[in-house]
């Protein structure tokens, strides 16, 4: 049988291995953007950023392998006087586990993108004030951006944080529902 500490490291390995294999597919883009960057027709201050968030999110990738351990006991750290770690995992046990799975994965893959997406804004906000040049009309796409990072860092700040209590909302309404049919 498996164990609630073995299932959580067994779905954060798995994290770790589609965020790489997620990121190695941007791997022929990037090498693109260097080669540009070596001919000079691109600032290759941009292309060290973009490698920078490209190594990044091999790093998350990597962290998450060899930390799954730690994380998972983590996960589990409330847990452990109410629950022997040799028991087998339960439905509850393994819908917390996919559920806070899913919010690190949502927070590994945001994390990258929304670090980018600040210091490009923080870039054109100090470019818009040293020319005196307004550059709104840009900013509209990376608002956007900004909105769909910030959603996605807190449905995985919910689903880390609060993934026990989502499995109990979902248990109560499964119990309502069985109890109304017999009824």
């Amino acid at each position: 049988m498996i164990n609630k500490n073995e299932a959580t490291e067994l779905g954060i390995r798995f994290l770790a291995i589609f965020n790489l294999v997620l990121h190695l597919s941007n791997l022929p883009e990037l090498l693109l953007y260097a080669d540009a960057v070596t001919r000079l027709d691109v600032d290759w201050r941009f292309g060290i950023w973009s490698l920078s968030i490209y190594l990044f999110n091999l790093l998350i990738s990597a962290l998450l392998w060899f930390g799954a351990r730690t994380i998972a006991e983590w996960m589990w750290r409330g847990q452990q006087s109410r629950v022997s770690l040799e028991e087998s995992i339960t439905r509850r046990d393994l819908q917390v586990v996919i559920f806070s799975s899913i919010g690190l994965y949502l927070l590994a893959s945001a994390l990258p993108g929304a670090l980018d997406l600040f210091v490009t804004i923080i870039r054109r906000i100090a470019l818009n004030n040293s020319t005196g040049k307004l550059f709104a009309i840009y900013m509209w796409p990376d608002v956007g951006q900004a909105v769909d990072y910030l959603l996605k860092l807190a449905i995985a700040a919910w689903l880390l944080l609060a993934s026990d209590r989502i499995v109990s909302v979902l248990e109560r309404g499964r119990q309502r529902t069985s109890s109304s049919k017999t009824a």
